[in-house]
């Protein structure tokens, strides 16, 4: 009987481990997978904020040429 048991407990404890790893495994996957995502996210919030503060300077550009204008017509 003690035999057995210990047959039955050293089976599990192996399917255990086995699917321990596996839940390891596919937890790293996705938590690099969500660490790419975030790279790309930052990636592009950098990027727009340049291209936003282009558009920044490109508007005061704009409305110093008006003032410019506006000067030379009075």
């Amino acid at each position: 009987m003690k035999i057995r048991l210990m047959k039955y407990i050293k089976r599990y404890s192996t399917m255990i481990m086995v699917c321990s790893l596996c839940l390891n495994a596919a937890f790293i996957a996705i938590i690099d997978g969500m660490r790419d995502s975030a790279e790309q996210a930052f990636d592009q919030l950098i990027i727009a904020e340049s291209k936003m503060s282009d558009i920044k300077h490109d508007l005061e550009d704009l409305k110093a040429e008006q003032e410019v204008e506006q000067a030379e017509a009075k």
